[in-house]
């Protein structure tokens, strides 16, 4: 740690030794607002934190004012990063550097003049943004040529790249913890494994103050997992089948250019529109009624471009050599798509094949107008794999899933209007958010499995070299 910080600090001398004094002194200007703007963004953020935390970190609405108050504080750091840029910019003489300090003083000003923040923050900024316009002005005339200068692109590129992978990764981290939180209220191994019950009888239980025997979703579950298998059993084979036509079998014409926009423009096709044809074909026209095969055929439409694009683009970046010392040993075209290129691609195909799992386990709208239109909470008693196909009279078998579950939940709730308020209604969310955390947990769950395969395949592809 010792040798670290004076490496560091050799380092930083060395670059102050190298820089313009009249550089570096405007430079320094800007990065004081920085710094206190930073601080100040931290204060901000640390009280609402205290006060939870004083308050015995209750699980009631505290939580969401808590989220919101935490986001708002680390926009402040927004500002606080802009001038370490400019005071960076300013340090290198660049012109960039006096445009940007400008333009943090006219925010500042505007800041002041609409009250927007905290009065002696913006006057600070807007003071120090000044001088160092007026200082790197003049400093930037006399180094024109750093003007365009690549290294400081470079290195304003990477901090830029660094800064959007820490945004990405901290908004999916508060996603899932928002929801952990939201949802272990009520997460049990019995909420799990228990017998049925719907969704509105189990706001019933909470809102007559026994939360605790609010029953199981495990109907809920077995239905989603049994439409979602029925749905890659479908979809699988034919995305990999697809894949294969168009990686090794197809022709370059513009037949083919066209069938692979069609495949890019269906995955991105809207879930609703989905739904509707699952709906108009499967329901009606063919008579499956409301059911798991005309619920698995829909969602396999909707994720099968997922399925086919991923493989196809895994196997071409199969190398050629592979299939020429393949054909060299002897094997058939076949044999080495089976042997080889398809060993070699299956990482990256399972990839392809979770984010369509992702995409069906979620999927809402094409289940609520193909498979689970009523969400009910049993199990028919013959459940038919072709659905009601041959006797449109039977309509169909509604399937109980845990995403119509989820739905179902927010409509008692939201229809509640003589329910309790208060905790209560919080409690009443948080059954919402426990059936979401159960189908996250699932999500992970079949992610980890076919991370763990993908990567026993990508070692075996390896050894095969």
């Amino acid at each position: 740690m010792e040798v670290f910080l004076l490496s560091w600090m050799d380092q930083l001398y060395t670059y102050i030794k190298n820089r313009d004094r009249n550089s570096l002194f405007a430079g320094a200007l800007i990065f004081i607002p920085g710094i206190v703007f930073t601080i100040f963004a931290l204060y901000q953020t640390i009280i609402p934190i205290n006060e939870y935390i004083t308050q015995g970190m209750p699980w009631d609405h505290t939580i969401d004012r808590l989220a919101i108050d935490i986001f708002l504080n680390i926009l402040l750091f927004a500002p606080a990063l802009i001038m370490f840029v400019a005071a960076y910019l300013q340090a290198e003489s660049n012109q960039l550097g006096f445009k940007v300090c400008f333009a943090l003083s006219i925010g500042a000003l505007g800041g002041l003049i609409f009250n927007l923040a905290d009065p002696t923050l913006l006057i600070i900024s807007m003071t120090f943004s000044i001088l160092a316009t007026i200082v790197g002005l003049e400093e930037s005339k006399k180094n024109k040529h750093k003007k365009y200068s690549p290294i400081i692109a470079e290195k304003i590129a990477i901090l830029g790249l660094r800064l959007s992978s820490i945004i990405a990764i901290a908004v999916l981290v508060g996603i899932i913890a928002y929801v952990v939180l939201r949802g272990a209220q009520f997460l049990s191994w019995e909420f799990i494994t228990a017998d049925n019950i719907g969704a509105k009888e189990i706001v019933d239980q909470i809102v007559s103050g026994d939360p605790r025997s609010i029953g199981g979703i495990r109907i809920f579950i077995i239905g989603s997992l049994i439409l979602v298998g029925y749905c890659e059993a479908i979809a699988i084979p034919l995305g990999i089948g697809a894949a294969i036509y168009l990686a090794e079998y197809a022709p370059k014409n513009k037949f083919i250019d066209a069938l692979r926009f069609f495949i890019e423009t269906l995955a991105g096709a809207p879930s609703i529109v989905i739904g509707l044809f699952g709906f108009a074909y499967f329901v009606r026209m063919l008579g499956m009624g409301v059911s798991i095969a005309a619920g698995g055929l829909a969602l396999a439409i909707m994720i099968l471009p997922w399925n086919i694009r991923t493989a196809e683009e895994a196997m071409r970046a199969v190398p050629q050599s592979y299939r020429e010392a393949s054909y060299a040993l002897g094997a058939t075209k076949w044999q080495t798509i089976k042997r080889t290129v398809l060993l070699s691609a299956s990482p990256a195909a399972i990839t392809g094949i979770v984010l369509g799992f992702g995409a069906a386990i979620g999927e809402t709208a094409v289940i609520m107008l193909t498979a689970s239109y009523k969400g009910t909470n049993v199990f028919p008693d013959n459940i038919s794999l072709i659905g009601a196909m041959g006797n449109p009279s039977l309509g169909g078998h509604d399937i109980p899933t845990l995403q119509m579950w989820i739905m179902n939940a927010y409509y008692y709730i939201a229809q509640g209007t003589n329910r309790p308020s208060g905790t209560i209604n919080w409690q009443l969310e948080n059954v919402m958010f426990s059936g979401a955390l159960v189908l996250l947990i699932i999500f992970i769950g079949i992610s980890f499995v076919a991370l763990i395969l993908r990567n026993y395949l990508a070692k075996k592809t390896h050894g095969a070299r």
